[in-house]
């Protein structure tokens, strides 16, 4: 080693060019690096959704889930299915074992369904297999609003057709949903009874409809060179002549007319679903991202595009971004970022203070870029992103990564007198910079095998954290050492610990009961801190939005909603501290992506609800504000948005959700229900309300004396009620659709559909009385399977609750418990792991067995302290603490390792035990000092987030809290422990 540092010595220009040339890299490689939220990942889910448009939940349940269920059981590699079977759609959730291939699952998914439709009743879509990606959620989401005399039908047009050609140019743009805003159609409202006195059924009505308005190809003649295409058309060029077509001559002659029997009218139809800004209606637009690109490139692509498209659009559109979602990328990454730079400014103020000079402090501080702009380089090599992860490793080692500089700078302003003395001083202090940085990166390899999702997840940290630390090793004896040769010359004064800290040192090896006992009360009393202080998987995090999700009683109509909802998006906005409000509802039952999330429905709408700045609102105050607003018939919650950490861990907080199985729905539902009732506390089912239908029965006797099926009288029902488009009409290059269906009097009610014309005959008109029997009836509008048992779901509010009703029954079950006990287990391993490899790396450096255990007996006091602190600043334990703790670990290791080779020196030199020990201490205490205080000068900005908008707090108090016991634990209990080992070793 001391022959490589002398040829960077005896090379300064080489050596300086290689080092910048490798920083240079790093520049390049940051600004040519994919930004994403989370790293790359398959998630081992597959989704499978089936639309069987009109059919209710249970009969969806018997014709389309279970048998598609029952085919796909034998799905290899299979952990799980569950299964959500809806009004008109069933959607089925496939779990594979972790490690499966997705192409290959993928594939064997699509085989089974493609086998399984055959046996699929007739009327039901093609199932449609889906791949779970979870940075499939919408990047940015557009309103378009309608401008001068456009109206809100063209804008929606525009904005499905135009619009939408015009997006899915812009680099990065994947597939793109339009919802909201209105449709406008061309409605034949048949009056019933007039229909019936011609004798005409419904059906005619629409066959003269489509087969006149339409256009047919008749062939082709030639007449000489030229060919003619022969065309049929029977288009209206007005739509109220749409009136004026001919349904039947009658024997007196008289012609009967479509006026005759129905209006025709241009309307808006009814809407599906809706968006509402500020009051104002619109048509909402969802853009996902591309495959292979970022969410952050894809917003940075269309930025740049929407003044043109807004110009291009600005007689007829108003375009607007609603939310760009990946906002929350940049705001996570300015903050690392923001963090990272305070912190680097705080850490060199930090070395200024104890090394006197600047320019020391600037050769110690240099370690810090060019680690992590190397770091940065290898990442891009190894194809990993910046993301939230990868960003976090490499902030959260910014205080180590001056470590060995500092260590080396240290001993080379001590020893370095003259040139020639560099590289001696440098060598000498090789082996303990080298074992302090394997114990360092041994802290935190084994993230690198944590099992499942969380392994995935916490890689690219564990990657970021060993590459830089890596690097801070090689910089520390090539570049420290050549920049301290041309700065040398500035040098600062010598360290001379205080009289406090020699006396300090002194008692501590004389009697180190004194503070051997404070150590372990402390330790104790932590210890005892942590049962109450709660533990959650991410710390909650105030935004500047806040969402809420109405869930409106089963069977209410978008309509309703749409008006209810508008009203309460106009009261909000006029609150004050509140700079915006949208909101959405219904659906497209045709939209994969709609019916591929089980948590939506028809039946409920979203808020978003952006705060001004030092806005006073919270979740709880706004969902109070809603509630009363909306009445107890409306379920309201409100919430900071989860980060997409948590949805992909399928992190929830706050309560415990139980499963009861049972052989049918009905049994399950009503087990969930007898144990609502048994307990005090407020327990939510899930499905707990049932939905109004109306239930045909019919008289087999009556259909078959009239040759008739009761499929052909649900074609009947569905054309009267929902009506049938036949037709269109063309105005203006647009398509307006054309509806045959009875007038709203005539589908009012049920007795409106008893009067229902059904066939006509020689003694009058048939009625769907006359055939069948209604009956009104409430059922469920969605119905839960899991692992092909039908289910119902109990959200318990207490860990305690959810034991008492689990206990003793083997129906009940916790879905979750398995996945939270995975993740619990790994972080157990973790930590086991961490100090297993600590133990023999410790054990080979120093060729004992019994030496690593001195090092590992003070680190509880170090986790003591970031306990301590966590929990006088309020937060809870949470993923970030435990990461701070991981830091903490290796820090404290480094610190014992720092101490143990300066009292070896000393031994070697002749010193005794103690003499040697307390040296030691005192030779080692200004970089022991330096490397904390820059450790958490770093962290600092990150620790006093008083405004709770940084995710990374918890991790910040967690550091400083360990840090802060860990250097006295280091300093005064270490050296009476090395003493005693030092006494019962011989002298060298």
């Amino acid at each position: 080693m001391k022959t490589l540092i002398q040829f960077i010595l005896s090379r300064p220009i080489a050596a300086a060019i290689a080092f910048l040339a490798i920083a240079a890299g790093g520049i390049l490689a940051i600004l040519r690096m994919p930004l994403d939220f989370l790293p790359k990942m398959e998630v081992p889910q597959i989704t499978v959704v089936t639309s069987f448009g009109g059919l209710p939940a249970a009969d969806v349940r018997e014709l389309v889930t279970i048998p598609l269920e029952d085919a796909l059981s034998s799905l290899s590699g299979l952990k799980n299915i569950r299964s959500y079977s809806r009004d008109s759609s069933s959607l089925i959730q496939i779990s594979l074992e972790w490690g499966a291939s997705m192409d290959t699952a993928a594939l064997q998914v699509r085989e089974i369904i493609d086998t399984a439709y055959l046996s699929l009743p007739s009327q039901a879509d093609k199932p449609l297999v889906l791949p779970v990606d979870p940075g499939e959620a919408p990047v940015i989401l557009l309103g378009v609003f309608p401008q001068g005399s456009t109206n809100p039908a063209l804008a929606r047009e525009m904005a499905e057709r135009e619009l939408r050609a015009a997006l899915q140019q812009i680099a990065g743009t994947g597939s793109i949903q339009v919802s909201g805003g209105r449709r406008e159609i061309i409605e034949v409202s048949t009056d019933q009874s007039r229909l019936s006195r011609t004798g005409l059924p419904l059906s005619a009505l629409t066959e003269a409809i489509g087969g006149m308005n339409a256009e047919y190809p008749s062939g082709s003649i030639e007449d000489g060179d030229i060919r003619y295409i022969i065309k049929a058309d029977g288009r209206r060029r007005q739509w109220e002549d749409i009136a004026e077509l001919t349904l039947q001559t009658q024997a007196d002659g008289q012609v009967v007319r479509v006026r005759d029997t129905a209006q025709v009218k241009r309307e808006f139809d009814k809407r599906q679903s809706f968006l509402v800004t500020d009051g104002e209606e619109g048509t909402a637009v969802a853009i996902r991202r591309g495959r292979g690109y970022s969410p952050v490139s894809l917003s940075r692509n269309l930025r740049a595009r929407l003044p043109a498209l807004r110009a291009s659009f600005e007689r007829d559109l108003r375009i607007e971004i609603l939310h760009d979602y990946s906002e929350e990328i940049t705001l996570s990454i300015r903050r690392l970022l923001f963090s990272g730079l305070t912190g680097a400014a705080a850490a060199f103020l930090v070395l200024w203070l104890f090394l006197h000079r600047a320019a020391y402090a600037f050769i110690a501080l240099t370690a810090i870029p060019l680690s992590i702009l190397a770091a940065i380089l290898t990442l891009r090599i190894m194809g990993i992103s910046l993301n939230i992860m990868s960003l976090g490793g490499l902030t959260l080692g910014v205080g180590m990564l001056v470590d060995n500089a500092i260590v080396v700078l240290e001993n080379l302003a001590k020893k370095a007198r003259t040139d020639s003395d560099i590289a001696p001083a440098a060598a000498e202090i090789v082996q303990s910079t080298l074992g302090s940085t394997l114990t360092s990166i041994a802290v935190f390899v084994p993230l690198l095998f944590l099992p499942g999702l969380t392994g995935e997840l916490f890689s690219d940290l564990a990657w970021a954290i060993v590459i830089s630390l890596g690097f801070s090793l090689l910089v520390s004896i090539g570049w420290v050492p050549l920049l301290y040769s041309r700065l040398r010359r500035w040098g600062g004064r010598k360290f001379q610990p205080s009289a406090l800290a020699r006396g300090l040192a002194k008692t501590s090896l004389r009697r180190p009961v004194l503070f051997i006992i404070p150590a372990l009360f402390i330790t104790a009393c932590a210890a005892m801190l942590v049962p109450g202080m709660g533990f959650r998987w991410l710390q909650p995090i105030r935004q500047s939005r806040i969402e809420a999700i109405l869930r409106h009683p089963p069977g209410t109509s978008v309509e309703h909603i749409f008006s209810a909802v508008s009203e309460l998006v106009v009261q909000i906005r006029r609150q004050p501290g509140i700079a915006s409000v949208s909101a959405s509802g219904g659906g497209n039952l045709r939209d994969p992506y709609f019916i591929a999330d089980p948590n939506r429905d028809m039946e409920r709408s979203d808020l978003l609800i952006f705060l001004e700045k030092d806005a006073a609102w919270t979740p709880a105050a706004l969902r109070e504000f809603i509630q009363g607003k909306m009445g107890e018939a409306v379920s309201t919650e409100a919430f900071y948005p989860p980060d997409l950490l948590s949805r992909v861990l399928n992190i929830t907080e706050g309560y415990t959700r139980l499963m009861v199985s049972d052989n049918t729905a009905a049994a399950a539902i009503a087990s969930a229900r007898a144990y609502q009732l048994l307990a005090a506390e407020e327990i939510t089912i899930t499905p707990s309300n049932k939905k109004p239908q109306i239930r045909l029965r019919p008289d087999r006797q009556a259909l078959s004396r009239h040759g008739l099926s009761l499929a052909f009288i649900a074609e009947n029902i569905g054309t009267a009620v929902n009506g049938q488009l036949v037709s269109s009409y063309e105005e203006a290059g647009r398509r307006l659709p054309i509806r045959v269906r009875l007038r709203p009097e005539d589908r009012a009610n049920r007795r409106a559909l008893e009067n229902l014309n059904i066939m006509s005959t020689e003694d009058g008109p048939l009625t769907l009385g006359d055939l069948t029997l209604l009956s009104p009836e409430e059922d469920y509008a969605v119905l839960y399977r899991e692992g092909r048992r039908d289910a119902a779901y109990l959200e318990v509010p207490t860990p305690q609750v959810a034991d008492w009703i689990q206990r003793g029954n083997g129906r009940i079950t916790d879905p979750q418990a398995a996945l939270r006990a995975e993740q619990r287990s790994a972080f157990l391993w973790l930590f086991g792991l961490a100090a297993g490899l600590l133990y023999v790396l410790l054990g080979m450096q120093f060729n004992s067995f019994l030496l690593p255990l001195l090092f590992l007996l003070v680190q509880p006091v170090s986790i003591a302290g970031s306990i301590l602190l966590l929990r006088i600043c309020g937060q809870e334990i949470n993923l970030n603490s435990l990461l701070g703790m991981l830091v903490v670990l290796g820090l404290s290791i480094n610190n014992a390792i720092l101490l143990f080779e300066a009292g070896r020196r000393g031994r070697i030199i002749g010193l005794g035990a103690a003499s040697a020990a307390f040296s030691g201490a005192l030779s080692r205490m200004r970089p022991i000092l330096i490397t904390a205080g820059t450790t958490i000068a770093a962290l600092l900005p990150i620790a006093l987030d008083f405004s709770g908008r940084n995710p990374q707090n918890a991790l910040g108090l967690s550091v400083t809290g360990g840090l802060l016991l860990s250097i006295p634990a280091a300093l005064l209990l270490l050296p009476a422990l090395f003493a005693a080992w030092f006494r019962r070793q011989p002298a060298p």
